[in-house]
């Protein structure tokens, strides 16, 4: 088995997302390994559909500036109590996008959070975690 060096979290944003985000932290104390949080941003024709178009054409620019400062927010909180991360901005489909930035950085483990939909809610949504759990070359961590 691979040691555990350095762990990818994805994050929504989400109660879930941070709940994920504190089980991979106590995993990298145990193990000594870094942590890098994701937010993959949809592309527009992806999340809207191709026939959408936002009327503010500044709205993908501004969207990418809120996300970015999210992420330097959950950085700041995180070294506040002594954690470090590093973050970063992805553009995507997130369920491709994981666990190809997961062999970009060099992770070694993802910790990803589930929703737990089930029915017709999975149906019409889909499932990130699952489509990252069948296509991430790492192990993959779900936290419900």
């Amino acid at each position: 088995m691979q040691p555990i060096t350095h762990i990818l979290v994805p994050t929504d944003f989400s109660e879930m997302s941070g709940k994920a985000l504190d089980y991979a932290l106590d995993i990298a104390e145990t193990m000594g390994a870094s942590v890098h949080v994701v937010h993959v941003c949809p592309l527009l024709y992806y999340a809207l559909g191709q026939d959408m178009v936002p009327d503010d054409p500044a709205f993908e620019r501004k969207l990418k500036e809120k996300l970015h400062g999210k992420l330097e927010d959950l950085e700041q909180a995180l070294a506040t109590r002594g954690k470090k991360v590093t973050v970063s901005l992805v553009d995507g489909n997130p369920g491709q996008r994981i666990p190809e930035v997961a062999t970009e950085i060099g992770a070694t483990l993802i910790v990803i959070a589930t929703h737990g939909r089930t029915g017709i809610q999975h149906l019409m949504l889909g499932s990130v975690a699952e489509r990252v759990v069948r296509t991430a070359k790492v192990p993959v961590i779900t936290v419900r």
